[in-house]
């Protein structure tokens, strides 16, 4: 009788066989790397080439220091280096120490809280067309390790987001009803997880082709909604609130804008909440949607708040909880006019023998507002005052003020 371990030495076997027809193959094959930034579909502050523009060289990126929100300078390190390296196969990439020095001259400590301004003048000192910036939102070491990371790229010229990403994974995912394929090691998931981000931003620039996973674009629906600002959720749970409220808000941009919904820049959104001295996350007033049509041409925004996002199970099974709730308002009316959400356990909806279970909280996090993206697009938004209506049955109409939220 063949034994469990002879049936996992010829496993081990075929899969080490099966990796290097892929690697002799990729080096036999392998594309040229890309010159300029390619294939960029018409979405968020951008629309067809308009050539290069003078002072920056086309197809030069800035990786701006990853924001570490966790502390894990290992995790961290590993992640960097693994997207530095994804980059430099398709793109010129700025030396650190200039980009460093730029933001040093131009006292700028985080590019994601820079000004449209500073941006422009980050993209003259180094020549870049983009900067694409990547933040740590989580990373366990224990027994499954568990991470998630997001990352968005701006236009230098306009301050405007031609990119935005989301990765969440644990050391789980990968395992097969034999056993194999578990990570262990914080460190070798977070580059896994890192080289999955930038990938997702090469397919979108053209470079790779499409893995065709996310919401399903729907050009006219899209067209429907118009200009889309985030306000970033506010947090409701007392777990991390607002370490996970940020991650939850990541995720929610990374869905919209692979959804193909135009994205008003999280920068220009910042600033402009900042002249308002606006502080009050997962919600708005009727001058902050005012001045952002105004000064942005934004048509809705949505917001919202999480109300869950804990870990339950055991150690060596963990099954994360996420429960959200998400709100569109029209900025000419101040009107709702969608609610969407939904409450998730890691282990709803599993396979037999534990398949299909989901093990991180960001990537239960990313299930729940897919559905509900593809929810808001099937139905539209006539569709979805109709559930906004019989939610709000028996009260005033829903307005801005319902949106007003604390952090």
């Amino acid at each position: 009788m063949t034994s469990v371990f002879q049936i996992r030495t010829a496993a081990a076997g075929v899969f080490r066989a099966l990796r290097l027809g892929v690697l002799v193959g990729a080096l036999l094959g392998a594309a040229p790397a890309a010159a300029d930034f390619p294939g960029d579909r018409p979405g968020p502050g951008t629309g067809p080439s308009a050539g290069p523009r003078p002072g920056l060289r086309q197809g030069v990126l800035a990786l701006a220091p990853l924001d570490d929100r966790q502390g894990d300078r290992s995790a961290a390190s590993a992640a960097e280096a693994a997207v530095r390296d994804e980059l430099e196969t398709a793109f010129d990439l700025v030396a650190p120490v200039q980009l460093r020095d730029a933001q040093r001259r131009g006292r700028i400590r985080s590019v994601d809280g820079a000004t449209a301004d500073e941006l422009a003048g980050l993209g003259r000192e180094t020549g870049a067309g983009r900067i694409i910036t990547v933040t740590l939102h989580q990373a366990l070491r224990q027994t499954v390790p568990r991470i998630a990371l997001s990352g968005r790229a701006y236009d230098t010229a306009t301050g405007e987001l031609v990119w935005a990403g989301f990765e969440s994974e644990s050391g789980l995912d990968g395992r097969t009803l034999l056993g194999f394929g578990v990570v262990d090691e914080l460190d070798v998931l977070a580059a896994r997880s890192a080289r999955r981000l930038i990938g997702d931003y090469l397919e979108a620039v053209g470079s790779r082709p499409r893995r065709g996973r996310g919401v399903r674009r729907d050009q006219a629906a899209g067209a429907a909604l118009g200009r889309v600002a985030i306000i970033p959720l506010g947090a409701v749970t007392d777990r991390a609130g607002t370490n996970a409220a940020e991650t939850a808000t990541e995720a929610l941009r990374a869905v919209l804008y692979d959804a193909g919904i135009e994205l008003a820049s999280p920068v220009l959104v910042a600033e402009a909440l900042r002249e308002l001295r606006f502080t009050g996350w997962g919600g708005v007033d009727a001058a902050t949607r005012g001045a952002l049509r105004r000064t942005l041409g934004v048509d809705h925004l949505i917001t919202g708040s999480l109300e869950s996002y804990d870990a339950a199970g055991s150690e060596r099974e963990p099954e994360p909880r996420v429960a959200l709730g998400l709100r569109l308002l029209d900025t000419a009316s101040g009107r709702i006019v969608w609610i969407g959400g939904g409450e998730r356990g890691g282990w709803d909806g599993q396979g037999p023998f534990q398949t299909g279970r989901t093990y991180a909280r960001g990537d239960l996090t990313l299930h729940i507002l897919r559905d509900s993206v593809k929810r808001l697009l099937r139905e539209g938004l006539a569709g979805s005052r109709n559930t906004t209506e019989n939610h709000s049955r028996g009260s005033a109409e829903p307005n801005d003020s319902d949106l007003r939220g604390t952090r």
